[in-house]
């Protein structure tokens, strides 16, 4: 019965196919800590990308996992320095919210991050060897970069 219900569970869940990669493990993901970007909820969140120094850095995403009613995880997706958040954007539900307010050069710098940080992360769970993950990832880039066409 636990073998079944295992397997209903895990079938259940590569039909959906929209569910949002869990970080993989040795990805920065530890003992790294980040100022949460003002666009994000003030929930627990993991960083996937590079730590220096116990603080994240350069190029990634926090994953901050669903609340009450929501279907899916918010994802940050930019660029970190000593653990400050720089330019970036928040997926919520299928949509984006740069950090970047209302100036148009800002929203385009700002999406350009989030794809970097969307592209370092597909490489990260590449290099893990999780070739769904990596897709994702790669796939949220592609649509950050296509968003300010």
């Amino acid at each position: 019965m636990i073998r079944l219900f295992s397997f209903a569970l895990l079938l259940a869940a590569t039909l959906t196919g929209g569910a949002v990669p869990r970080p993989p493990s040795g990805a920065g993901t530890g003992p790294c800590t980040y100022t949460r970007p003002s666009r994000l909820p003030d929930m627990r969140g993991s960083w996937i990308g590079a730590c220096r120094a116990g603080r994240a850095e350069g190029p990634g995403v926090i994953r901050v996992a669903p609340g009450t009613g929501a279907s899916a995880p918010l994802l940050w997706f930019g660029i970190m320095t000593g653990g400050r958040a720089g330019l970036g954007v928040v997926a919520r539900e299928g949509l984006y919210y740069p950090d970047a307010g209302d100036d148009r050069a800002a929203n385009v710098r700002a999406f350009a991050a989030a794809a970097r940080g969307a592209r370092e992360t597909a490489r990260l769970f590449r290099t893990k060897g999780n070739a769904a993950s990596a897709r994702f990832y790669e796939d949220q880039a592609v649509r950050l970069e296509r968003t300010l066409d």
